[in-house]
């Protein structure tokens, strides 16, 4: 957590510099914050595409993707089943 408000405040002042979105990115997937995670990953990308760690950061954000996509869907199907089971319980 600390070292996500550090990266913030340096990525305020340094906002394209790949080293740093690379490691926000790394922080903010340890904690599960994935959807921020891939932001950074997309934004290291596009300052620089084509970098020696381009690739790892291709497999991080794809990653990243699947992991927030997956969490929605989980959360979703777990509301979707509560809705049902409470209108199956009522009937």
């Amino acid at each position: 957590e600390e070292a996500i408000k550090a990266l913030d405040r340096v990525l305020a002042l340094r906002p394209d510099k790949p080293d740093y979105l690379f490691r926000y990115g790394m922080c903010c997937s340890s904690l599960y914050r994935f959807g921020r995670a891939a932001a950074a990953y997309r934004r290291f990308l596009e300052v620089a595409p084509h970098s020696p760690d381009a690739q790892k950061v291709r497999e991080a954000l794809i990653q990243a993707e699947s992991m927030r996509t997956g969490i929605l869907w989980g959360r979703e199907l777990c509301v979707r089943q509560t809705i049902f089971r409470g209108f199956t319980t009522k009937a």
